[in-house]
């Protein structure tokens, strides 16, 4: 509105996104994350809102996870994550452009890491990493919760805002070799889909 300081202004088609989240906590079903640019409640896999909820404490991001296939660890500087195998190998992944990693998490046995530029997910085959996704945006994501129910993943990234993602099978591939399945069933089930289809297998497998 116009008044003694000047012209009034327009706006048009403007929504307030979450912005400079520097704190967050969680209850397993709700993030709130915010700064001094307000604080926002995300129920996991909604849509953020603006929030009068005081937030006076924030969580610590996790430095370190624990899988069934080994165990990971920020390093000291943030350059990357070490990770140390069952069978005693010691193996590393860093973010490009000498980026710094934050964050880890764990769903469905596999990796989450909130580094500058997103996230990205690793998983073990038969000794060696493998990258199986990554979400690109603007960051840093300093934050992955694990919620209570379900495999998704939420995410707090300072700049990014927050939502939740997850691994799905690929849409591409036919219907009936794709599975859901407990990390403990993976190798008789890929044994079994490798039969069914005439597929090679290797030697851990047969």
């Amino acid at each position: 509105k116009g008044d003694a300081n000047g012209d009034a202004d327009e706006f048009l088609n403007v929504e307030r996104t979450p912005g400079r989240l520097e704190q967050a906590i969680t209850d397993g079903q709700r993030v709130l994350a915010g700064g001094v640019e307000g604080n926002w409640l995300y129920s996991i896999g909604g849509k953020p809102e603006l929030s009068d909820k005081t937030l006076d404490a924030t969580t610590t991001p996790r430095t370190v996870a624990t899988l069934t296939w080994g165990e990971a660890s920020i390093d000291a500087e943030r350059y990357g994550v070490t990770i140390r195998m069952n069978d005693g190998t010691t193996q590393t992944w860093s973010p490009r452009g000498k980026g710094l990693v934050y964050t880890l998490e764990v769903a469905e046995d596999r990796l989450w890491i909130g580094h500058d530029e997103g996230i990205e997910v690793l998983e073990a085959d038969r000794g060696q990493l493998v990258k199986t996704g990554s979400v690109r945006l603007e960051g840093p994501v300093a934050w992955l919760f694990r919620p209570r129910v379900g495999e998704n993943v939420a995410y707090v990234s300072v700049y990014g805002g927050m939502g939740s993602a997850e691994v799905v099978p690929d849409p591409d591939a036919p219907e009936d070799m794709v599975q859901r399945v407990r990390p403990e069933d993976l190798e008789r089930t890929e044994r079994e889909l490798r039969k069914k289809y005439g597929l090679e297998l290797p030697e851990d497998l047969e």
